[in-house]
């Protein structure tokens, strides 16, 4: 293999990682958000149960 050669196969494997590293990222973002609204749900549900509770 020439180091022309090596050099492409070492380009080409580092655009792969940064396309899985992107989409990784992307998926992460996407877990926080849901988790974050996922919280916010909780929340809101404490709330109304502590409310009636008082009652």
């Amino acid at each position: 293999m020439t180091d022309r050669e090596l050099l492409e196969l070492l380009v080409k494997k580092l655009e792969q990682m940064q396309s899985q590293l992107n989409e990784n990222t992307e998926i992460t973002k996407a877990i926080l958000h849901r988790q974050d609204e996922t919280d916010a749900k909780i929340d809101s549900l404490s709330t109304e149960i502590a409310s009636k509770n008082k009652k």
